[in-house]
Order: C-alpha cells, then sequence, then structure tokens
C-alpha cells in the first residue's frame, strides 16, 4: 500500500510538469527593444588633404566641432556637458598604396606621423600647445581635453598650422630659426629619380627627395554630465 502510494505521487508530479511545458509552448510576451544611437559631437570635415607641398611652406586650416542638433534637443532646458579628449593617432596605409619608408606596427604600416610638424591652438588659447604637454597613451597622442556644454557653448574648433619640414641639404642645413622649420632626418624621407625639363635644352635627370606624412586626429568623446559651464 504504502509502496503504490509513493509511485501515485510521482506520476502526479511528471503530469503537472507536463501541463506547464504545454502552456509555455504556445503562450509567450513580446518585447520590443531598440534605440537611435547617433554621436554627440560632429565634425565639419572628414579630411584635411594638402596633396604635395613644398619645404618651408605653411598651411592653415581652422576645423570646427560641435553638439548635434539631436544632443542638444534632447537635454533642453539643462546644462549638459559632453567631455572630449583630442588625440593623434597613426594613419593606416591603405592596401595598394606605397608611401615612403612606412611605419610598421604590428603587422600592419602607417605613415610617418606629421604631428611633430603641426601646430594645434584650440579655440580660446592665445598661443598653440606647447607640445611637451602632449600624452602617449595605448590609444594614441593626447593632445587637449576639454568640455562642450548645451546650450551654453555647443561648439569649438582647433586652429591647425602645418610647417612643411626640410631636407637635410636643401634649402637650410638645420633648423631654420626664422620659420621654426624641422630637417627631416635621411631616415625619414625617399629619393626618386626625375628629369628635369624633359624634352627642354637644360633637360637632365635628378635625384628629387620626398616624404609621405600623415596622422588621423580624433575627437573622442569621453564622458556625459549636467555641469555648469560656470
Amino acid at each position: 500500500m504504502k509502496k503504490r502510494l509513493i509511485f501515485s505521487l510521482v506520476i502526479a508530479l511528471v503530469l503537472i510538469v507536463a501541463g506547464v511545458t504545454a502552456v509555455g509552448a504556445y503562450e509567450g510576451y513580446k518585447v520590443n527593444i531598440k534605440a537611435h544611437v547617433e554621436t554627440a559631437i560632429a565634425v565639419d570635415r572628414e579630411a584635411w588633404e594638402l596633396g604635395t607641398v613644398f619645404p618651408q611652406q605653411t598651411y592653415e586650416t581652422t576645423i570646427c566641432y560641435g553638439l548635434t542638433d539631436s544632443f542638444i534637443a534632447q537635454y533642453e532646458g539643462n546644462w549638459s556637458t559632453v567631455n572630449y579628449s583630442v588625440y593623434f593617432i597613426p594613419k593606416p596605409v591603405l592596401a595598394g598604396t606605397t608611401v615612403c619608408k612606412p611605419v610598421t606596427i604590428g603587422n600592419d604600416d602607417y605613415y610617418q606621423s606629421i604631428l611633430p610638424y603641426l601646430k594645434l591652438q584650440p579655440a580660446g588659447y592665445a598661443i598653440p600647445l606647447d607640445p611637451a604637454t602632449f600624452q602617449q597613451t595605448m590609444y594614441g597622442t593626447l593632445v587637449y581635453s576639454s568640455s562642450l556644454f548645451a546650450p551654453g557653448n555647443p561648439c569649438s574648433s582647433i586652429h591647425v598650422i602645418f610647417n612643411a619640414p626640410n631636407f637635410p641639404g636643401y634649402f637650410v642645413p638645420a633648423t631654420d630659426p626664422i620659420q621654426g622649420t624641422p630637417v627631416l632626418t635621411e631616415a625619414e624621407f625617399c629619393t626618386a629619380e626625375e628629369t628635369i625639363c624633359d624634352g627642354g635644352d637644360c633637360e637632365f635627370t635628378t635625384m628629387v627627395p620626398y616624404a609621405d606624412l600623415g596622422s588621423d586626429m580624433v575627437i573622442q568623446v569621453t564622458g556625459f554630465g549636467l555641469d555648469s559651464p560656470n
């Protein structure tokens, strides 16, 4: 009699579990999860292409950036802060592109950095940044950090000056004291044979030095807050 009772209880338990499983197979609830992801900061350009330049030439541009309309609208009425940092990181050499003396990191090739030949002056600064203040990080070279505020200060800019370097033995043998132009070392440039005045009376062939320089400037959002700029 006791054995039969125990057996009956076990059978009842199995039937209850099977019933729950059957209900779960035919009944469910859908939760719709979605999000619109957008950057908080937008920049006025994707690149600053200088093309071919010549030693001691100076080029300038102002790169503007600011909070997106979506970010300002989302936090309208609040003092909202976007903290950011400006980095310079190695510029990769695209597949099929040949550049002079690329820098190899891991299995990839990168341009020689153009950062040593740039002067960077953020908005509100009376003089360019001191390169001695730049910090080397795992991500890249940190040159500047600041914040944007909505709606008080939604835009900013950084003025960039490129002073094309010289070649040793050409133009000046050392740093130009007037323009402060650095001189490339032999490890930083290549030479190519060119025919000058091809077909003219003074036709001749010579070796012309050249260098390929490049970097990627990244404006990285580092955090958000509700702080007042005052």
